[in-house]
């Protein structure tokens, strides 16, 4: 079943390229520690969707990060872990689901260069997603699927979060405190800060 969390923050300083101070430097670490243990907490929330591992990744700047809950199916070896890396380091992603035509799509990405880490299928949405960028990437997607893919090349920074038409695979979002938050599942925000609330307007109507 697998299941993840993301998490990310749009800021002015994520967006700037100048040089840092060592005390920022710091703060950076240990805002980075901050949100490895809130995602921590979250996939803790959802680890019945995965038993056979956890995993999580922060950026340099604890900007972003990504959490992936795991259930071994097509790759039971460590290259199928998650969160994904691209191997310049500059895509990430989390994916839960099924990619139909797992196979005539591997061969596609291998003719057109694409080395792949492992057998995973979910490896398929960062591989597509690298060829053809999006929206062009859901022209070949097929299948039950969410996922939510972080790209840093050329300090961008962007963030696609995708589900199958159907929303076979869930795909939630809220935003917090200047955050975008990512789940499987809803109960999987408690873990970073966030509190529900009774929308008073809809019970009113």
């Amino acid at each position: 079943m697998c299941g993840f969390v993301a998490v990310y923050t749009h800021t002015a300083a994520a967006d700037s390229s100048s040089a840092r101070s060592e005390s920022s430097a710091a703060e950076e670490s240990n805002a980075g520690s901050d949100l490895c243990r809130q995602l921590e907490r979250s996939l803790e929330l959802i680890k019945h969707r995965g038993p056979d591992g956890c995993n999580v990744w922060v950026n340099a700047e604890a900007t972003a990060g990504l959490g992936h809950c795991r259930l071994a199916i097509n790759d039971t070896s460590p290259s199928g872990s998650q969160p994904l890396h691209s191997a310049d380091g500059q895509i990430h992603a989390v994916v839960i689901g099924e990619i139909y035509e797992y196979e005539e799509l591997r061969r596609y990405c291998e003719g057109i260069g694409y080395t792949f880490g492992g057998r995973s299928d979910s490896e398929l949405v960062l591989a597509l997603y690298s060829i053809h960028g999006a929206p062009g990437l859901f022209r070949h997607l097929r299948g039950e699927f969410s996922f939510v893919i972080v790209d840093e090349r050329d300090h961008a920074r962007k963030v696609i979060a995708a589900r199958d038409r159907f929303g076979i695979k869930p795909l939630f979002w809220t935003v917090q405190q200047g955050r975008v938050l990512f789940a499987a599942e809803a109960k999987a925000f408690l873990g970073l800060g966030w509190t529900p609330a009774w929308d008073a307007e809809s019970i009113a109507t």
